[in-house]
């Protein structure tokens, strides 16, 4: 319901946003609910929470129906973009098949698309919000015309003494990202930023 207390914690995140005048990237992370996942999925709790929306329709319309109650109802100005799943185009991803294939997000963006017009918003959308090395497993060409904004994950990031000349790559790493945006005429935003290689010694 709008007053659960997920919700409560969502008001009070997007009240200090509106407050202080911050754009609000959303992100939806993931479906999580039986009754939207594929039927192969539905009894694993692991195996759910990876699976695509099987109705993008149903998916589409929860969606927009939030994203109207936030912005029209309560008046949350400060929600700029919506991003529609986190981290699609991997077997680990958050947006598979039935035989946890990895599926493209584009049908879905379109739905997500529609539903938002239907309500009279224009919210852009950002994708795919992975790594590029699966940008097009995520995103079919044919599909970037229904994102407002790209964005991407890096977690290959090593920040220690075994990395000299590793920042300077990744600063080229990310302006090359930021010109396949701009030269789609999109922005770019970097929405995962981190690492998953450990030091070999504490420093």
């Amino acid at each position: 319901t709008f007053d659960s207390p997920e919700m409560r914690i969502l008001y009070r995140i997007l009240d200090w946003n509106q407050k202080h005048n911050t754009d609000v990237f959303f992100q939806q992370m993931w479906v999580n609910t039986a009754w939207l996942a594929y039927p192969e999925s539905r009894d694993d709790p692991i195996e759910r929470v990876h699976s695509a929306p099987r109705d993008l329709n149903a998916f589409a319309n929860g969606l927009a129906t939030l994203m109207e109650y936030l912005i029209k109802k309560r008046g949350y100005t400060c929600i700029k973009w919506l991003s529609i799943t986190n981290g699609p185009g991997a077997n680990w991803s958050w947006w598979q098949g039935p035989s946890r294939e990895p599926l493209t997000i584009g049908p879905g963006l379109a739905a997500v698309r529609k539903a938002l017009a239907q309500r009279g918003l224009n919210l852009p959308l950002s994708g795919p919000d992975s790594g590029v090395e699966v940008l097009h497993a995520a995103l079919k060409s044919d599909d970037e015309s229904l994102l407002g904004a790209y964005d991407f994950h890096d977690y290959s990031i090593r920040i220690d003494a075994n990395s000299a000349g590793y920042l300077e790559k990744q600063v080229r790493d990310i302006s090359t990202r930021a010109k396949f945006a701009h030269d789609h005429g999109k922005p770019l935003f970097m929405s995962e930023f981190g690492t998953i290689d450990f030091p070999l010694a504490p420093d």
